[in-house]
Order: C-alpha cells, then structure tokens, then sequence
C-alpha cells in the first residue's frame, strides 16, 4: 500500500515539474537555443535572472544528442549554486539522484558525479580549472557552458581563456586527422548582460 501511494505522489511531482519547466520564459526558445550550439562552435546566451537557464539550458542540450560524444559541464561561481542547481536539474529529469543518475557536481572536497554515468556535470570555475591543467583538451565534455559570466571574477576569465582554446586546439585536431581526432568542443557563456566576447555568437532569450 505504502509502495503504490509513493509511486503516485512520485508521479504527480514529476507532473508538476515538468508543468513548472513549461512555464519558465526560456522553454519556448528551446529550439532555437539547441539550433544555435548545434551551428556555432562558441556562443554567448543573454537572458534575464530567472529565466531558467542554469536549469534548462543543459536538459535542452541533453534532450537535443549533445551528449553522445561526451558530458556537458556547467560551470558555476559559487559553490552552494553549483550543488543546488544540481539538485534541482536532478529533480526535475527524475532518472535517480544526483551523482547516481545523469546528474552530478564536482566542488572543492567533495565530488558528487560519475565518470561513466554523469551527463550533466555542475562544478565551480575553479574545480573546471583544475581539471584543465590534468586534461588541457578537456576531452571528456562535448560542450562546456561558463554560467554568470558576466560577473567577471578572475577564475571565470582565465576559465574563459582555457575552455576557448581547448575548442580551438581540438577542432584544429580533428581537422588534421581528417576526422580521427578529439571531437569538437561547444562553448557556451550564459550571462544576464551583453557582454563582448570575440568570435561568438549572441542568442538573447
């Protein structure tokens, strides 16, 4: 009895998440948000604070095949965003908890993820970096997005740096290799600003 009043309260707060993601002023670009990375290499997301991106941007991208050829990561500022936002992503695909499922987080001391399982990686800049310096291609992610970029802390600048040369030097290998190399590197900054940031695409929600 206990088992079958679970399942359904289970499935009406399934329901009720994805009539709540449905609301959110980024869900009706969608399409035009995954078209946009699927086309550009490097792009720059503009969208008002509580639009939704940090939560659904990656589950657009997951549900549109970006992660055939690797996870995506999504960096954050601030540690407690990173684990929050996690959760929340966690909660609304409902594919098992965080670092058990598709979702994980990596912050300073504790990494919530799997390196087999995890397709939506949240972790700090400075986590991002360090991982960087051990795998400077960053091979194991088909699209990184810098979230809060425009806060410009020092660690989200040198992260920029890092992750648009890592996409450089993999498409360069793959071109090399006719095809046989690393594959190419999407790079995405998310920000509530129209920054500028050079050789990028702008896509406003």
């Amino acid at each position: 009895m206990n088992n079958s009043v679970d399942l359904k309260h289970t499935e009406e707060k399934a329901k009720k998440l994805q009539q709540d993601r449905k609301k959110l002023p980024i869900w009706p670009y969608r399409k035009q948000l995954v078209d946009a990375v699927r086309n550009c290499n490097n792009c720059v997301i503009i969208s008002s604070t509580g639009t939704g991106k940090s939560t659904q941007l990656p589950q657009f991208l997951l549900d549109g095949g970006f992660t055939s050829s690797g996870a995506i990561a999504i960096s954050q500022p601030r540690r407690i965003a990173a684990i929050t936002v996690a959760q929340r992503v966690a909660e609304e695909l409902g594919r098992g908890p965080v670092g058990v499922g598709p979702v994980g987080y990596c912050v300073r001391f504790e990494d919530c993820s799997d390196p087999k399982r995890t397709l939506l990686r949240y972790m700090t800049d400075g986590m991002l970096l360090r991982e960087a310096i051990l795998d400077p291609l960053l091979k194991r992610y088909s699209v990184i997005i810098v979230d809060e970029a425009h806060e410009r802390s020092l660690n989200t600048e040198v992260l920029l740096g890092v992750v648009l040369n890592a996409s450089r030097k993999r498409r360069a290998s793959f071109n090399n290799k006719s095809g046989t190399g690393p594959s190419s590197l999407k790079t995405l900054k998310v920000s509530v600003n129209t920054l500028f940031y050079c050789c990028c695409r702008l896509c406003s929600t």
